[in-house]
């Protein structure tokens, strides 16, 4: 666990431990712990779309690591929850959006055994207009819809979290997919 990811706000959130096959153990440890070999916890990366295929991006408070680049919502999934779960509440959290879970689809789950997690990617379109949106200004200073060609610029032009490359093929793959 990185010491960036750590604050008041979630000190006593714990995460379900997983193991290597994604199988549930039966117990939890805090936000903030290293995990052990073959301990893994859920992640959670939300893509909203809009019906013209503009990508919602939320740019990242100062005070974050990587801050200042945009992203898309994610986070980590806390004891209890489901990764649906985590998806409604992540986005509700972040920027004030209502999301129905059986609009969105996942278009990729992986293990990354250099985190530590499964990182489970979500794609929803739906169409909100940015004066709707309420951030919470811990996470996110500002919002805004880009086309995957200006998404392409800023992620070559270091603009965006240096993790989020892959969202380009993703779009390019499953964006005729989602309804």
């Amino acid at each position: 666990m990185e010491s960036w990811d750590f604050n008041e706000s979630n000190a006593m959130e714990q995460w379900d431990i997983f193991d290597k096959n994604r199988k549930k153990l039966n117990y939890t440890k805090p936000r903030k712990s290293n995990l052990e070999e073959g301990e893994y916890h859920l992640v959670v990366r939300i893509w909203i779309v809009d019906d013209k295929g503009n990508i919602l991006l939320s740019k990242r408070n100062p005070s974050k690591r990587g801050g200042g680049l945009w992203e898309c919502t994610g986070g980590s999934v806390l004891s209890g929850e489901t990764t649906e779960q985590a998806v409604v509440r992540e986005v509700k959290e972040e920027l004030g959006i209502e999301l129905d879970i059986a609009q969105g689809n996942v278009v990729m789950s992986e293990r990354r055994d250099g985190h530590h997690d499964f990182y489970d990617i979500w794609l929803f379109r739906k169409n909100i207009r940015l004066d709707e949106i309420v951030f919470d200004k811990n996470e996110v200073i500002d919002v805004k819809w880009v086309t995957i060609e200006q998404y392409k610029k800023m992620f070559d032009n270091n603009e965006v979290m240096p993790t989020l490359g892959f969202f380009i093929e993703i779009y390019e793959k499953f964006i005729s997919s989602i309804s």
